[in-house]
């Protein structure tokens, strides 16, 4: 994950990052683990400013790598999809992404299944949705009814 933040970051030939234009980023089950991980996936983050979906899921990021990844969520303000399944976050690590979501307007899709939230990590990111997963506030797609779906 270090080195992709290094070559996200690299200047092209046009004078932009390598990163500048890339809307989707994939990194599923690539063995980005623990507060390492999260803070390599992090410094990636403002490489990406028109990153529009980023798939972690079956990483093992924990709660440090989720603590880590959601303090660099407002330097991707047009993420629209994040997915963080099966990463063992726990309680501290779903109150951190909790946090960070309204950092992220156009947010639509959150997808926290198969951690470990436990109640206090799922009232907390419940506390950014109403009722029926909509997160008030969202950004919404036309004819997509708006706010982060969460799972």
């Amino acid at each position: 994950a270090r080195e992709l933040a290094e070559l996200l970051a690299t200047p092209s030939r046009e004078g932009a990052t390598v990163g500048a234009h890339l809307e989707k980023l994939s990194l599923v089950a690539n063995g980005i683990r623990g507060a390492a991980g999260g803070r390599a996936v992090a410094a990636a983050l403002p490489s990406v400013p028109k990153l529009k979906e980023l798939d972690l899921r079956d990483n093992g990021l924990g709660d440090a790598g989720g603590r880590a990844l959601a303090e660099a969520l407002p330097s991707v303000p047009k993420l629209e999809e994040l997915y963080l399944l099966v990463n063992g976050l726990g309680a501290a690590g779903g109150r951190a992404v909790a946090a960070a979501l309204p950092s992220v307007p156009k947010l639509e899709e959150l997808d926290l299944e198969g951690n470990g939230l436990g109640e206090a990590g799922g009232r907390a990111v419940a506390g950014e949705a109403e009722p029926g997963g909509q997160r008030p506030g969202g950004g919404g797609r036309p004819g997509g009814g708006g706010g982060a779906a969460l799972r």
